[in-house]
């Protein structure tokens, strides 16, 4: 037994039974001459196909109820945009880019130096900022999602760290000597 299904509007779907033995079909003797020709289908619902009509994006919510993308100041840390969930824990990122481009261990000292709490981000976290880059308007903050801008992350081995870069999302281990640019984040 083959069957064949044809979608012939949004939301409607036709299932035909086409037996190799015309008189042992599954629903008893029957053929395909039974079954309705593809426009006498179409002249029943309609020649006008529909649009399927895509549902609304759900809103991404941190734990404390913050929309993806939204400012929010945090007393004493200041300015940061709720970038999404990692590893269950929420992850927030700075308004702007520390200045210029450090190498691995400078990147480590420039997220101390804001203050208690703020961290390079893990391969994960970063690439959370890059996947949401789009609901993020990460252009309007200060990443320029389409430049070849690199990031460092604090994945990390003993000669390498991970960066990865912004217009396309790809990761790559790069010697720890190397500059690169630092997007500080708070994990909670």
């Amino acid at each position: 037994m083959r069957f064949r299904v044809r979608t012939v509007s949004a939301g409607l779907l036709l299932l035909f039974a086409a037996s190799t033995h015309a008189d042992s079909g599954l629903f008893g003797k029957s053929s395909l001459k039974d079954q309705p020709s593809e426009q006498e289908v179409q002249e029943e619902v309609g020649s006008e196909p529909q649009e399927a009509i895509s549902p609304p994006k759900p809103k991404v919510l941190s734990l404390a109820g913050v929309e993806l993308g939204q400012v929010v100041t945090f007393r004493g840390v200041g300015e940061v945009f709720y970038a999404g969930s990692y590893d269950g824990l929420d992850v927030y990122f700075s308004a702007i880019d520390e200045p210029g481009a450090y190498d691995w261990k400078e990147a480590l000292n420039a997220c101390d130096r804001k203050g208690e709490g703020w961290l390079l981000p893990t391969e994960g976290e970063l690439n959370l900022i890059f996947e949401n880059k789009e609901d993020l308007d990460l252009n309007n903050k200060g990443i320029k999602a389409s430049s070849g801008n690199w990031y460092w992350t604090a994945s990390d081995s003993e000669e390498a760290a991970t960066i990865q870069r912004f217009s396309d999302g790809f990761q790559q281990p790069q010697k720890k000597i190397y500059a690169a640019r630092v997007r500080c984040v708070r994990v909670y």
